[in-house]
């Protein structure tokens, strides 16, 4: 059992309100952040990291990097998960008609409980399965990016955020149900987890599950993230960089959720941080666990509209397909983040 962060609820309505105001006008985002960082120190967090340079020296990193045109490349599956069943099932969404007819979607993965959603595809000419997290597309989704609270794994030192987590494990059952019936079907294919916002969280939680527990040892995987919360404290990030398979958590500019959940809360991203800036690309060091003179380098004057926008993709075409659904998606799905949640086992 557990209870909401008592900060869970304010910090989600002043994160509603800034999207709300930058929407009209951006340059306000420092005004607007500041008066929220006043606001989140008095109970006892920052909005963003007031001091990056005390970020820890990398401890092990043995991620591999990944090509900077994988990067963007699928980019396209993760805002293709915001897409209606229909688009995605008759493969005409925006992002699919770009990655084309070589790619054949297979299924989804749903909980509507807790509003969470992500497909697979098939890229026979690749030879890749790919799985697609949805980001925060209702308001348990972002009640869970707000949920600051740490879990344990199996009672270790190693903690994960909490709405994270739980998202991600509302959907592991059917993800492993319906992954081993495509390794089966496809011997050698390598596979690709991906996902943007909360999205990108869970396919990291997911990778880490996956390692961590030595599941599917014998499969090639890949991990691509895009504008990703910070998933766990140091402990989380030292063992995730340990494993040894690629690796790109992709930051565009000043995308405001990967410095959402703040640093001084113990939170430390995992390694390989892309960086889009100014049109273009790169892989940063990691020196740090964090690269000083990559995203970190802009708080506080963080930006809505850049997780918006990576690359040439606009996840808006989807997310805005269906306005009415969209509202209804926000207000009539609250139950699963209301106190006594009873929490999924990891393993």
């Amino acid at each position: 059992m557990f209870r909401l962060f008592p900060a869970t609820a304010v910090f989600t309505t002043l994160l509603l309100f800034t999207q709300t105001l930058e929407v009209v006008a951006e340059a306000d985002n420092f005004i607007i952040l500041s008066w929220i960082n006043h606001v989140l120190r008095t109970l006892g967090a920052d909005f963003w990291d007031p001091n990056p340079t005390t970020d820890p020296i990398l401890e092990i990193n043995n991620l591999q990097p990944v090509s900077l045109a994988n990067a963007e490349y699928y980019i396209n599956f993760a805002f293709a998960a915001y897409c209606s069943q229909r688009l995605l099932s008759n493969w005409t969404c925006p992002q699919c008609l770009i990655l084309g007819s070589n790619v054949r979607y297979i299924s989804t993965v749903e909980n509507t409980t807790y509003g969470t959603l992500g497909f697979f595809a098939v890229d026979d000419t690749r030879k890749e399965i790919i799985l697609a997290y949805r980001g925060s597309f209702n308001l348990p989704n972002i009640i869970a990016d707000a949920t600051l609270v740490q879990y344990s794994i199996d009672d270790t030192d190693i903690r994960v955020h909490t709405g994270s987590y739980i998202a991600q494990q509302s959907l592991i059952s059917q993800v492993r149900g319906k992954l081993d019936l495509l390794i089966a079907a496809k011997p050698g294919y390598r596979v690709i987890v991906t996902g943007h916002s909360l999205g990108g969280s869970m396919a990291s939680l997911t990778m880490f599950q996956f390692k961590y527990y030595g599941l599917y040892t014998r499969i090639n995987f890949e991990l691509y993230t895009y504008g990703a919360l910070r998933q766990g404290n140091q402990a989380y990030a030292t063992k995730f960089n340990s494993f040894n398979f690629p690796v790109g958590r992709v930051v565009n500019r000043a995308d405001i959720i990967p410095h959402i959940v703040p640093f001084s809360l113990g939170y430390v991203h995992h390694a390989n941080e892309v960086y889009i800036v100014n049109g273009v690309t790169r892989n940063c060091s990691n020196v740090y666990y964090e690269d000083l003179s990559c995203s970190d380098s802009l708080g506080p004057i963080y930006s809505v509209f850049d997780h918006l926008f990576y690359f040439d993709a606009d996840v808006t075409t989807c997310v805005l397909e269906s306005p009415i659904d969209l509202v209804l998606q926000f207000f009539f799905n609250l139950r699963p983040y209301l106190p006594q949640t009873q929490f999924i086992d990891f393993d």
